[in-house]
């Protein structure tokens, strides 16, 4: 019996990284890292991750925070948890020779919604204009750059998604989801509250649809 290649998961007690594990736990070994995860830990712990990063062929990395609101009200923790954080997954993966590492971004990276053009292209300059936003730009140059380092010494695959608003079971209102709240109210027969004049243009993704990518 061929033995099942190792993923680890950062971020994996969380719905996104949840989801995703629940998705691939039938083809490959998932070892999920975080906190509520199967291995208890923080990724700005640069050796707790080391050593849960021993062994894998690839690493998906979902941990951060993403709201805007607590950035700016933790900006020292966001940059940790977001730029470090990210940092650290690339060294990890420098040190144990992973195959493939696939970054969860955000679309914030080109700009908030009401400024970007849609429909978004993966071409777009990024300018972000929020801290959240600015902080998942400067992950995603950490990783772009040891990928083209790492290409002249070993195979080191990076992907960079940047998806939209995701939602599905398990992003409760305490994450400010919209999709829930119209769910909630609609369920309690309330009215369904448009903020900014119902004039705004949001994409949304389903957390299963991500999961299957």
């Amino acid at each position: 019996m061929t033995k099942k290649k190792k993923i680890l998961i950062t971020g994996a007690g969380g719905y996104v990284g949840a989801t995703i594990a629940e998705a691939l736990k039938d083809d490959y070994e998932i070892v999920g890292f975080g906190h509520g995860a199967e291995i208890e830990g923080d990724v700005v712990d640069a050796k707790a991750l080391s050593r849960a990063t021993k062994g894998a062929y690839a690493i998906i990395h979902t941990a951060s925070p993403t709201k805007e609101s607590w950035c700016k009200e933790h900006p020292y923790e966001a940059l940790r948890a977001i730029v470090i954080g990210t940092r650290n997954v690339r060294r990890a993966a420098e040190e144990h020779k992973v195959s493939l590492v696939i970054h969860f971004s955000t679309q914030a990276v080109y700009s908030n919604f009401a400024k970007r053009p849609l429909p978004l292209r993966e071409e777009m300059e990024l300018q972000p204009d929020t801290f959240y936003g600015a902080l998942k730009a400067l992950a995603e140059k950490e990783l772009a750059d040891i990928s083209r380092l790492q290409s002249t010494v070993y195979s080191l695959q990076t992907v960079t998604l940047r998806p939209a608003n995701i939602y599905g079971i398990g992003a409760g209102p305490l994450r400010g989801n919209v999709i829930h709240a119209f769910a909630e109210n609609a369920r309690n027969v309330k009215p369904l509250i448009l903020n900014g004049g119902g004039k705004q243009k949001v994409d949304f993704v389903h957390v299963r649809d991500i999961a299957r990518l």
